[in-house]
Order: C-alpha cells, then structure tokens, then sequence
C-alpha cells in the first residue's frame, strides 16, 4: 500500500499532455499489477515512452536546426551531456554500490520512475526550443 501512495505522489509530479498520457498509462498498469516485479515492469514501460518522447522531442529539434552546422553540433553536445547528467544524478540519489540491499526491491520501480520524470522534463526543454513562445526574447535560436 505504501508503493501505491508514493506512486501517487510521483503522478502528481507529472505535467503537459504527454505526461499526462503516459501517467494515465502507468496508473493503469499499476492498477493491473499484483507483484513488485510487475510494478517495476510498469515503471520501465514509462521510462520507455519518456525516452521515445524525448527522442522525438530532439530529433525533431535536430531537423528543425539542420540547416545550422553549429548548432547542431551544440545540440548533440548538450544531449550527451543531459543524458550523462541523468545516470550521474541516479547515483548520487542511489548512492550505494549494492541497490537492492541497501534501497530494497522498489529500487528498480524507483529508478526507472526518476529517469521517466527527467526524460519527461526533458522532452519539454527540447520542445520549447524547437517551438519557442512568441515574443519570447531570452529563446536564443530560432530555426
């Protein structure tokens, strides 16, 4: 009971439209499930649509530069290091060497739902600066 209340509290973090989708999907898939090996399934099949979300989201911010040499290169660059950013930022919230001993079996379901929420938050990033506001006059590029 207490992994569906903290479950909850994550959707609650969840914002945008896609997120919403994709939260909608997790709580069903929660719902379903009856084990915590299902449930750290349901939670890698989030991190799955928060990656293809954010793929999307950034190869669709690579097209829209590609005529920009450099700034296509700073993109991937900036990617890289987002992506490098995460795994670091996992560790340092699961510090320990031995997870599962130290974090328990939710530590899988844990991981996979922090790097769905910053994939997700990510995904936004990349949108807005493929899309930015109009009027928006700290977007930097526009392509």
């Amino acid at each position: 009971m207490r992994v569906l209340v903290a479950l909850g509290f994550l959707f609650g973090l969840f914002s945008g439209i896609a997120r919403a989708q994709a939260s909608l999907e997790l709580q069903a898939c929660n719902a379903r499930a009856r084990s915590q090996a299902e449930l750290n399934k349901c939670a890698e099949e989030e991190l799955g649509r928060a990656d293809e979300a954010m793929n999307r989201a950034y190869e669709a911010l690579l097209a829209k530069a590609a005529k920009h040499p450099v700034a296509v290169k700073k993109i991937k660059a900036a990617q890289q290091a987002w992506l490098a950013f995460r795994e670091a930022h996992l560790e340092a919230v699961f510090p320990a060497e031995d997870k599962l001993a130290a974090y328990g079996a939710v530590q899988p379901m844990c991981a996979a739902l922090l790097r769905a929420e910053l994939a997700w938050e990510r995904a936004q990033v990349l949108e807005s600066m493929a899309n930015p506001e109009e009027g928006d006059v700290c977007c930097g590029q526009r392509y």
